[in-house]
């Protein structure tokens, strides 16, 4: 189909560009015509005008014979010309002659017409472009001609052209322009008339059909004059029309000037023009369309007998292909495909592809004729070879696991798919197996489970298989069962192993007490690590010598062993505690949580023992959570009230300031003092906004006193090491001091030793930015802790606070009393002030007197009493004015 339109195209495409080209024939036929019309115009034109010029060479003649010719002469010559006849272009003739004068000056003399010719000679000066046109006839001795120019005779009238032709002493036209200039006698002239030149050419040769336009424009050479281009004569026929026309124009010269002469003639068309390119048009598109019709025909013939035959070409090659390809892919297979009989006894093998021969070892020739069951050897008792059985009897489709042999023994896994093979009859002749080795699946299932089920590091089962493992026991359990037990170990200080050497040999100590826990069990004994350092073991609480105490202390004394980390030796210890089932849960999750309870009951009674759980145990942990329920909800309600302890200046007994110390009202158990939630604070970070209360309410107390007109009164705040720490409580300070408009020495705040001595060099850090806010600093509890000497005068601190210990039995204990002598000393050698707590007698009292002690605290002067009961205890001593 697609040839017979080609070929249509084609052919018109020629028949368009051989009627373009027979138009643009027709078309350059009659350009042609109107190119012979122009030429022969501008040559008639041309030898027309030199016709009328030559008259002056004939004057020019009479000059040379006779220079002094009568006028009546040259009357004559005009006369014997006949130029009304002949030349009726020519409007005037005559001749000049030059006279001396500083300006071009010539004398005239007219010969033609004979009205002019009767009048005298005499001067005149030309115009520019006469006087040019005279200067280029006498420098080259020939004609010159002007522009169009007026006439001097009928300014009003048409512009005339003026030719002049020089006459020189002698007759003949000197060699030289020296001597043509200096022989220079005057001139002959003529002046034409361009439309009586014009006129009288078409009278006398030919009257052209179309529009004339004959122009000047300019000099033929190089002159120091110009001219604009000026039209000379123009003719348009009244028959002509707007219709499209074609114009020709070519050029002459003219005594030295350039004229232009065109002619513009109607695009006509007639006769053979009309109706020959539509003759060509139609003749292609004709012969096109019956060329491509034929061979449509012919090609259509064609393709139906070549049709049936390809067909059956096609057929034969898609089937080579599709068995090709089949062949291909079965041998490019990454999969072993084998090919079994499916009527011969054992299903032998027909074919293998090289992947059955990689994957199994074995080469085409040597199980071509044999069955594969030499692949499972004597690993015949496999589910999978019962399903595969089967398969093949009932001659259906399916798929089974296998266990297989290599040809060198290796074992392997294989998912072998069976597909039976029918002939045209429906009849299976043969099995196709599939087999894919699916060996490393299995192990990497086998290696997600391990991981699954196992602690990463000490490949110990991990919390989920402890706690399946615990299931199964639990279900498994009955009256006869050996009982079991569920001890929780935990490392003790191990966090100061990866504190000090690093979490990579943490690592190694636990993998190696992972080891020693291993080899302490007995064999049905488990044990799991539940995360970070701590273990679950399951015991099972047989006869002795195996019996589950037995076991608690082989483990005990297994991880106590000395354990070498590079050049270090570490002593390990650990805390355990047990629950024992039944009597203690018959669940996994709650014999690992009161397992757990009674291990921190075992941390709390020193460490490096085992306990085990009792249901005090469970009553003492639950009242714990519900004292720190109690205690998150007393924040929120605001329970807790200061009660405020004088401190007393011993040398004139003066009350110059007070320590505030926090009370939880509880709405059910009453007052409850810091010992009974401080420590339960500090371990779940409450203490944190319950600090931040206490530093409110004491700053607000302290303004509320000022406001009361009460002496100033400093209030000491205890300051936990959490909220020491943080790196905000200098910000907070100075907030609550602006806040509550508190003068900063009224506020002291209270620090122990151990929290200063944690990071010497940070503790110093704040202590000096707390200082710079201009409160007091008190070091709390002296003698109790490891102060150094030599960092505590580093820390700009204003009252080290004896300890009660040491006050108690000042009176008492020679020892006690010369500590508290050098505390009092040290105190003011650092020029700080001495504070005694706990004086409760007035020998005590009178001790730290004489012994220089600045102040004194305790139950002798007051015990903590509330803001109420403060002022009227103030108010009794007449402190309040």
């Amino acid at each position: 189909m697609l040839l017979p339109l080609a070929f249509l195209v084609v052919g018109l495409l020629v028949t368009v560009l051989a009627t373009h080209q027979t138009i643009r024939f027709i078309e350059r036929d009659q350009q042609a015509g109107v190119a012979a019309d122009i030429t022969q115009l501008r040559n008639d034109l041309r030898l027309h005008v030199h016709r009328h010029i030559d008259v002056l060479r004939t004057y020019q003649a009479a000059f040379a014979a006779n220079p002094d010719s009568s006028q009546t002469a040259l009357e004559r010559i005009a006369q014997v010309l006949e130029l009304d006849e002949r030349l009726p272009g020519i409007h005037v003739v005559g001749n000049i002659v030059a006279l001396p004068s500083p300006e071009p000056l010539y004398s005239v003399r007219y010969v033609y017409p004979e009205a002019l010719a009767k009048r005298p000679s005499a001067p005149a000066v030309g115009d520019a472009l006469r006087q040019e046109a005279v200067r280029r006839a006498r420098d080259t001795g020939g004609l010159a001609a002007t522009p169009p120019v007026p006439s001097t005779l009928d300014p009003q009238g048409s512009p005339v052209i003026m030719v002049y032709l020089p006459l020189y002493t002698g007759g003949t036209v000197p060699a030289t322009l020296e001597e043509r200039q200096r022989l220079y006698a005057g001139a002959a002239f003529l002046s034409l008339k361009p439309d009586r030149l014009l006129e009288s050419l078409f009278d006398h040769t030919l009257t052209p059909a179309g529009a004339v336009r004959l122009q000047f424009e300019g000099y033929g050479d190089a002159t120091p004059a110009s001219a604009p281009p000026q039209v000379l004569y123009a003719r348009s026929p009244a028959a002509q029309t707007v219709a499209p026309a074609r114009t020709a124009k070519q050029y002459l010269s003219v005594a030295g000037t350039a004229w232009s002469i065109e002619l513009t003639v109607p695009q006509t068309r007639e006769g053979a023009q009309l109706w020959l390119p539509w003759a060509v048009a139609a003749v292609g598109a004709l012969l096109s369309i019956l060329s491509a019709g034929a061979l449509y025909a012919l090609q259509r013939s064609r393709r139906l007998s070549q049709q049936l035959a390809r067909h059956d070409r096609r057929r034969r090659r898609e089937m080579q292909t599709a068995l090709h390809l089949r062949h291909r892919a079965i041998e490019a297979s990454a999969n072993a495909i084998v090919i079994a009989s499916a009527t011969r006894p054992g299903y032998p093998v027909e074919y293998v592809n090289p992947a059955f021969e990689r994957m199994t070892g074995y080469s085409a020739n040597e199980v071509l004729g044999q069955s594969l069951r030499t692949m499972h050897g004597t690993d015949t008792q496999q589910k999978g070879l019962e399903e595969l059985r089967l398969l093949l009897r009932d001659q259906r489709e399916g798929e089974t696991t296998l266990r297989n042999y290599r040809k060198d023994g290796q074992l392997y896994w294989t998912r072998v798919h069976i597909a039976p093979v029918l002939d045209d009859h429906g009849t299976v002749t043969h099995f196709v197996a599939a087999k894919y080795d699916i060996t490393e699946t299995l192990r990497y299932q086998e290696t997600l489970e391990f991981q699954a089920w196992h602690d990463a590091l000490t490949h110990l089962p991990n919390r989920h298989l402890l706690r399946r493992t615990l299931q199964e026991k639990i279900q498994s359990a009955g009256p006869d069962s050996t009982p079991f037990w569920v001890a929780f170990l935990d490392l003790d200080n191990f966090k100061l192993v990866n504190d000090t050497l690093g979490h990579t040999q943490g690592d190694l100590v636990l993998l190696e007490i992972s080891r020693r826990l291993q080899e302490a069990l007995h064999e049905h004994d488990i044990v799991a690590r539940r995360g970070g350092d701590e273990f679950v073991f399951i015991l099972f609480d047989h006869a002795p010598p195996r019996n589950a105490l037995a076991t608690l202390n082989r483990i005990m004394s297994a991880v106590s062993r000395p354990l070498k980390l590079d050049t270090q030796r570490f002593f390990p210890s650990c805390s355990i505690g047990v629950a024992i089932h039944p009597q203690d849960g018959n669940d996994p999750d709650l014999l690992i949580q009161r397992a757990d309870m009674a291990m921190y009951h075992a941390k709390q009674l020193g460490r490096n023992n085992f306990q085990f759980y009792s249901d005090a145990l469970q009553h003492q942990a639950t009242r714990r959570v519900e004292l720190e329920r109690d205690l998150r909800a007393a924040l929120t309600n605001e329970e807790f009230e200061l009660h405020f302890q004088p401190q007393v200046r011993l040398h004139d007994d003066a009350v110059i300031g007070v320590e505030a110390l926090v009370r939880w009202r509880h709405p059910e158990r009453g007052l409850l003092s810091p010992a009974r939630f401080i420590p339960l604070a500090e371990e779940t970070g409450l203490i944190v906004p319950l600090g931040e209360w206490i530093l409110r309410a004491a700053c607000r107390q302290a303004r509320t006193w000022r406001d009361a007109g009460l002496p100033p009164l400093r209030v000491a705040v205890n300051i936990s090491a959490r909220q020491f720490n943080d790196d905000q409580l200098p910000a907070l300070i100075e907030n609550l001091l602006r806040e509550h408009e508190l003068p900063a020495d009224l506020l002291e705040l209270e620090l122990t030793e151990t929290m200063l001595m944690t990071d010497v060099k940070t503790a110093s850090i704040t202590l000096n930015r707390l200082k710079a806010l201009g409160i007091a600093l008190a070091l709390d509890d002296f003698g109790t802790g490891y102060s150094s000497l030599a960092q505590l005068k580093r820390f700009p601190l204003d009252m080290i606070k004896i300890d009660r210990s040491f006050v108690a039995n000042i009176t008492i204990d020679q020892n006690d009393d010369t500590i508290v002598q050098a505390i009092i000393k040290m105190a003011h050698n650092l020029g700080m002030t001495a504070l005694a707590e706990g004086v409760e007698t007035t020998e005590q009292e009178d001790a730290l007197r004489t012994h220089g002690c600045d102040m004194v605290q305790g139950y002798l002067i007051s015990k903590p009493l509330p803001a109420t009961e403060l002022e009227a205890w103030l108010s009794a001593r007449h402190v309040v004015t």
